[in-house]
């Protein structure tokens, strides 16, 4: 049965043992009362965190205040949405429980009292005082205010008529949710309890996050200083401990496994929970997610929900703990939930440890890009043993047989299992990832393996490639996979890259995949790419990453190609340059094309555009603006010149800087070029 976020109504609901909180304040208030007379009005805030049970320890502290004879009066001010609203309906809560035989008097005064707040509309007036009111000459403030005229006088007259019809009464106000309304209504509620309704023997309990209200105040009232105005007597709302939240947490597993008749591995469960690390004193664990009672329901509600659908064929303890990362941790959650191939091992089983180096070093890389919560990593590690085992390299004992019968994530046989009510991954299915891949294995024709990408849409085409980022290892035939990503813009057509999927994706998997073949063929692979495919972007930057970072991400001393073989390569770029007959752009596309031309080597190229396109003042300043960062550095005019140094002979750049108008030495841009022309060449 999914829980309902309801509050604890009376102490016997009562299940972190705060009734004796709730108890020791009702005794306080009624101490306070006996200590006649009492002639102030007194505020009590009752602080503490969305769903920390203020609202449960006021409920319960009204069961206790029952007992006495206390006036108690509710109001929620949460269900108004205006100030006229607030002031209005609160005094027609005050007329209504004073309305009987006993009190005519003072409802009728409460009566008066509302009309004459209205007529004077003494809510603009505050509003303009503001704050200055609500400090230790809080008295003295409210006469002038409400004085200021005979109607005014008339005002007073009945608040001091009220005053005297309270004497000798006990009445306690619990206001409730203040921190949902908005600034000013926050603002509003408070002065109406010190100014306009701080009437003589009444107590106020008011409710709210802390922090909340203090933000909302903070620019126009000033924050938390303002709240210790209003507040006489601040209370905060006990914090749950960890154990309480760990036995909330049990309980409510022990009965879904009698509701659902469910296989628990407690012993599982609770390494998960709460453990500490080697050679740590600090506690770590999925329970430092929650924080108070309403997550653990909202928590359950999301498990309970989803459990029963799958039962058979997950672990309880692993869906757990990815239930919880999909509550509290989003983004983790689908971290997971895309990397399959990186968090399970597919290739090596029966307890045979990985030795390839380079398997090794990548998946390092990416789980360090993982995440960098403590927690949550320490966690992860846990749940995915190939993650304990590339990051802290501790000994690799994969028991697969274990893991397949135990139904573990951490199995590829299961991993999927764990996502299967998931929408987003159901967009893709592995099964079709297999055929593509398969089919890339066995070598089919490029046609028939486009007309199946075709087939998936646009979207999946998109995931595809995504994908196989973190599958690489599956593809066996990696330099026909390599020529099947150099074909993907021209048989799939520009509209590829409209998508959420990008040109990236390609280069980086061509580069990927490159870096996992032998040294001896990466040139053959790609001069004969190079030569065949008009991508000229994508080869661009693919011959760019290859010269700034030629060696091999798994052998660092290992050259990815020659200085003569990037040379060829560049010289095929010159050569398709010519073929695809690109011509300059305007001004807001100089740094593309420069960078083509830089690239190749041909920058004075770029300086024939220069001189031939940057005619008017207007095209000298929209050129620097391409290379001017503005970060306002010492050393950011030398950054700027330098940089515009690599594309172009700077001295034409000088001279056309010269020629503009006297009207444009005061532009920034200009100011910044000419600083850093003299830095470089001195």
């Amino acid at each position: 049965m999914l829980k309902e976020d309801k509050d604890i109504k009376n102490s016997d609901d009562d299940i972190l043992n705060r009734a004796n909180f709730a108890e020791s304040l009702a005794s306080n208030i009624q101490n306070y009362f006996d200590r006649k007379p009492v002639n102030n009005c007194l505020t009590i805030g009752l602080m503490g965190e969305w769903g920390s049970g203020k609202t449960s320890l006021l409920n319960m502290t009204e069961e206790y205040l029952k007992e006495s004879k206390i006036k108690i009066i509710k109001f929620n001010p949460w269900l108004y949405s205006s100030y006229n609203q607030l002031v209005g309906q609160f005094f027609d809560e005050l007329i209504i429980e004073f309305t009987d035989s006993r009190d005519v008097s003072l409802s009728g005064f409460l009566r008066q009292y509302k009309i004459k707040v209205n007529e004077l509309e003494l809510a603009k007036k505050l509003a303009v005082v503001g704050t200055s009111l609500i400090d230790s000459r809080l008295g003295s403030g409210v006469e002038r205010i409400l004085g200021s005229s005979s109607e005014e006088e008339n005002l007073a007259y009945l608040k001091k008529k009220i005053n005297g019809q309270l004497a000798g009464r006990k009445v306690v106000c619990i206001i409730d949710d203040l921190d949902r309304l908005s600034r000013d209504e926050i603002a509003e509620m408070f002065k109406l309890i010190k100014i306009m309704a701080d009437f003589k023997n009444m107590i106020y309990i008011v409710s709210f996050d802390k922090d909340v209200v203090a933000k909302a105040l903070d620019d126009d009232y000033g924050g938390e200083k303002y709240i210790e105005k209003i507040i006489n007597v601040p209370l905060y709302v006990p914090l749950i401990t960890t154990d309480e939240l760990t036995n909330l947490l049990l309980e409510e597993v022990d009965r879904l496994r009698d509701q659902y008749e469910l296989s628990v591995d407690y012993s599982r469960l609770k390494r998960f929970l709460n453990f500490y690390p080697m050679a740590q004193d600090k506690q770590f664990g999925v329970i430092h997610f929650f924080k108070n009672l309403r997550d653990i329901k909202r928590f359950i509600n999301i498990l309970e929900f989803n459990i029963e659908l799958i039962k058979d064929e997950v672990n309880f303890a692993d869906f757990f703990v990815l239930t919880a990362l999909q509550v509290f941790h989003l983004d983790i959650y689908n971290k997971i939930k895309y990397n399959e191939y990186l968090l399970t091992d597919h290739h090596y089983y029966d307890g045979v440890a990985i030795s390839k180096d380079e398997i090794i070093e990548s998946k390092k890389r990416d789980f360090e890009k993982f995440c960098d919560d403590e927690n949550i990593t320490l966690i992860l590690k846990k749940l995915f043993p190939m993650m304990s085992y590339i990051y802290d390299s501790n000994h690799y004992n994969f028991h697969f047989k274990n893991f397949d019968e135990q139904l573990l994530i951490c199995h590829p046989k299961h991993f999927k299992s764990y996502f299967k009510l998931d929408d987003v991954v159901k967009v893709l299915p592995e099964k079709e990832v297999n055929i593509l891949v398969e089919m890339i294995n066995s070598k089919e024709s490029v046609d028939e393996i486009f007309n199946n990408l075709n087939d998936l849409g646009l979207n999946k085409i998109t995931l595809f490639f995504e994908y196989m980022l973190n599958r690489l290892e599956r593809i066996v035939k990696k330099r026909y996979f390599i020529k099947i990503l150099f074909l993907v813009e021209e048989r799939l057509g520009s509209e590829v890259y409209n998508c959420r999927y990008t040109p990236r994706n390609i280069q980086d998997l061509i580069m990927n995949s490159l870096y996992k073949i032998d040294k001896n063929c990466r040139f053959e692979i790609l001069k004969e790419n190079f030569e065949l495919c008009d991508n000229f972007d994508l080869l661009c930057y693919l011959w760019r990453y290859i010269n700034e970072n030629n060696y091999n991400i798994y052998v660092a001393d290992e050259e990815i190609l020659s200085s003569d073989e990037l040379d060829y390569l560049r010289q095929v770029l010159k050569d398709k340059l010519n073929i695809t007959e690109i011509v300059p752009w305007d001004s807001s596309k100089f740094i593309e094309i420069m960078t083509i031309y830089e690239i190749l080597d041909l920058t004075e190229i770029n300086d024939t555009i220069i001189s031939n396109s940057l005619i008017t003042a207007e095209d000298v300043l929209s050129f620097l603006n391409i290379f001017n960062h503005d970060d306002k550095k010492s050393n950011s005019s030398r950054v700027y010149v330098g940089e515009m140094k690599k594309y172009c002979n700077i001295e034409i750049i000088k001279n056309k800087v010269n020629d503009l108008p006297p009207e444009y030495n005061e532009e920034q841009v200009v100011k910044s070029f000419l600083k850093g022309y003299d830095l470089i060449n001195n």
